[in-house]
């Protein structure tokens, strides 16, 4: 499944977008019109903090979104997380 034929909005995100495929901010706004397109109920999607998906254009899109969208940012680093 590529990114141009899924329409997923989301069981599995890694198939619908590689990390090459969302290298730019630019890159990211398309894949979140693409998970946002058709959905009645508001999307939550878990990023980590790469910096296109913490750009300001990004944060421009997601406002935009008026509550459609909603982004949450992994810890930068917090070994004490990770399952021993």
């Amino acid at each position: 499944m590529n990114q141009t034929t899924c329409r997923a909005p989301c069981c599995s995100i890694s198939r619908c977008a590689s990390s090459s495929s969302a290298g730019t901010a630019a890159r990211f706004i398309a894949f979140l019109k693409r998970l946002l397109h058709n959905q009645a109920r508001p999307i939550f999607l878990i990023v980590d903090r790469h910096s296109s998906h913490r750009a300001k254009m990004v944060q421009e899109f997601v406002a935009a979104t008026d509550g459609r969208l909603e982004l949450f940012f992994l810890p930068a680093y917090s070994p004490e997380l990770n399952p021993r």
